[in-house]
């Protein structure tokens, strides 16, 4: 893929009398900017408004006959980033390859939100700043925000991106706390704590990913997650119960090769 920037797109065609349904991406690539053609078409239609000069896209380049280039497959680039500085609807957002993204927004916003946006640059700061800005929360639902949150190396935002992901299966667990099951009781915990790590669960599930995917580290979480729900089961109903699992980080013992839970201490 080509990474660019919207050069020009649309407006109104006096000659025409219509508004134009084309534009121009200047490609950056060896240092060297050259602006090529693209058609509205090509572009989702609900990106169109963000297709203002300075926007970040990626697209394919294809040559015709006559060997004229066009773009299309056109995407506009996202990221996801944590405010590191907000006052008066003025900021910056620090990410994993951009640091300090310039932000301005009229939302209630504080260092440490986290941030879906899409990249535009502002030749008057020369700096890179954040178009179309989103708040992240637990209940962001838009699966493109969601997939990012997912690719991203840390923590508290992979969370969020686990979190909107498996949003249905957390909800069935509200649900089945609310049943007359016979050990409800002994079950009614809400996921929030469950997937509410301290800094030993969180080197113990790093410690389980061998490859580092996103996949992997959901699968490890969803593992301990299953682990506490256990604990906790067992202790709700009265039994002493030693966490063996968290052995493999503290190396209390090598007793978690036999097991991940002591009961009474069996």
């Amino acid at each position: 893929m080509t990474i660019g920037r919207i050069n020009w797109f649309g407006g109104f065609n006096n000659k025409t009398g219509k508004i134009n349904q084309y534009g121009f991406i200047t490609v950056l690539e060896n240092d060297k900017q050259k602006d090529i053609h693209f058609a509205a078409k090509d572009v989702s239609v609900d990106l169109h408004p963000l297709l203002q000069a300075g926007t970040y896209v990626e697209c394919e380049v294809i040559q015709n006959e006559k060997g004229r280039e066009s773009a299309f497959n056109i995407k506009l680039i996202s990221a996801v980033g944590i405010i590191n500085w907000y006052e008066n609807g003025r900021g910056y957002i620090t990410c994993e390859d951009r640091p300090d993204i310039r932000l301005e927004s009229r939302e209630f916003l504080y260092e440490g939100d986290i941030i879906f946006f899409y990249i535009k640059y502002n030749s008057k700061y020369d700096k890179d700043e954040a178009c179309h800005p989103q708040k992240v929360n637990k209940l962001t639902n838009d699966q493109t925000i969601i997939e990012k949150c997912l690719q991203s190396k840390q923590i508290e935002i992979r969370k969020l991106g686990i979190t909107g992901k498996y949003n249905a299966f957390f909800t069935f667990i509200d649900k089945f706390n609310e049943d007359n099951y016979k050990y409800c009781e002994s079950l009614s915990i809400s996921w929030k704590e469950i997937y509410k790590f301290d800094q030993l669960e969180e080197n113990l599930i790093e410690r389980w990913c061998s490859n580092k995917t996103p996949f992997q580290y959901a699968q490890m979480l969803s593992a301990r997650g299953a682990e506490k729900l256990a604990l906790m089961f067992y202790r709700n109903l009265g039994y002493a119960v030693e966490d063996i699992s968290i052995h493999q980080v503290t190396g209390q013992t090598n007793i978690w090769l036999k097991g991940d839970i002591r009961i009474d201490s069996q």
